[in-house]
């Protein structure tokens, strides 16, 4: 056996452990893409025209006036709630809380929860709802609006057709939680119940900022 054989070895056996960590860990976000969801259309040029998340107008827990637009760029996850409702309510919060958790160090990440209450989900009373879930203001908009105008955004933006009734004590929001990427085309729909399908999630989250920064990357170069 060379010398040189010897020597290199020791060196592939240091190395195969951290490669085969890198591959099990990041490279399975490298190859993977994700679906876009809702209608595609045809430009006039013959190009490709995905469903857009619409801009919308409403007003966060701080009682700030917020706009999609001033999510452009971002990767958000979005659902909907009541402070009032049943415990899929509180359980889809918590899983929302999980995630901006496990995301607070990544400014590209950010949360939409619309209430579908506003006549008792008052601003002051998702302030303090928010306080509770230790939700950044910063990250996590609790969203207060008109309710038919919250609602034909879920129909209309997010493709979901919520079974809504007029029983506002026994309200029920819809369990499903959005991944929109940052040119505001859905990639995802999530059981927010199941913390398994949170965890599917929360690696699709991990994918399209894989896909995001590559591509800041080949702009740069």
């Amino acid at each position: 056996m060379s010398v040189r054989l010897k020597i290199l070895i020791p060196i592939l056996i240091i190395l195969f452990p951290v490669v085969f960590w890198l591959v099990l860990t990041t490279g399975k976000n490298a190859f993977r893409t994700l679906p876009v969801f809702g209608p595609i259309h045809v430009g006039e040029k013959g190009d490709t025209l995905f469903h857009e998340v619409k801009d919308f107008t409403f007003i966060n827990q701080k009682g700030d006036s917020i706009r999609y637009s001033d999510l452009d760029g971002k990767i958000v996850v979005a659902g909907f709630f009541s402070i009032q409702c049943a415990d899929s309510c509180i359980k889809l919060m918590e899983e929302m809380r999980r995630l901006q958790f496990l995301f607070e160090d990544d400014s590209l990440v950010r949360f939409l929860s619309f209430s579908l209450d506003p006549d008792r989900d008052s601003i002051p009373a998702l302030d303090a709802y928010a306080t509770s879930l230790k939700a950044n203001a910063d990250r996590w908009w609790l969203i207060y609006g008109n309710r038919d105008s919250i609602l034909n955004l879920c129909r209309e933006s997010f493709l979901i057709h919520p079974e809504i009734n007029d029983d506002i004590e026994n309200l029920q929001a819809p369990d499903q939680l959005i991944l929109i990427d940052s040119k505001r085309r859905i990639r995802g729909y999530y059981d927010g119940m199941e913390k398994a399908d949170v965890d599917t999630l929360r690696d699709e989250i991990k994918i399209l900022l894989f896909e995001k920064r590559r591509l800041g990357q080949q702009q740069v170069s």
